[in-house]
C-alpha cells in the first residue's frame, strides 16, 4: 500500500507479511459485524442501509435475508435464507 502506514497479517508460518487490500477489508467487515450484534438499533433507513451494505456488499450473488427486530428496532437476528442469482451490476 502506498498510502499511510502499511498493515500486516500473520502468515501460516507465523511471520508478519504485508496484508492485501482484500484481507484488510475482510478484517474490517468482521470487526464491524461483531460491533453490530444482537441488540444494535436499526432505527433509521440510513442505519439499515449501512448494516446491509456491510453484511452483503461484497457478495457476488443476491441473497434473500430477514432482519428480525424487536419493537424498539433492535436487531434480534440477521438470517440469510438462500442465495439468488448473480447481481446485475457484477455481470459484464
Amino acid at each position: 500500500m502506498s498510502h499511510g502506514k502499511p498493515l500486516f497479517t500473520l502468515s501460516s508460518a507465523g511471520e508478519l507479511v504485508p496484508a492485501t487490500a482484500e484481507e484488510i477489508i475482510a478484517s474490517a467487515r468482521e470487526h464491524l459485524t461483531r460491533r453490530l450484534r444482537r441488540g444494535s438499533s436499526l432505527s433509521s433507513p440510513e442505519t439499515v442501509r449501512a448494516f446491509l451494505a456491510m453484511k452483503l456488499g461484497a457478495q457476488e450473488f443476491e441473497s434473500f435475508c430477514i432482519l428480525f427486530l424487536d419493537n424498539r428496532h433492535r436487531l434480534i437476528e440477521f438470517v440469510e435464507l438462500f442465495p439468488g442469482r448473480q447481481s446485475p451490476e457484477r455481470t459484464g
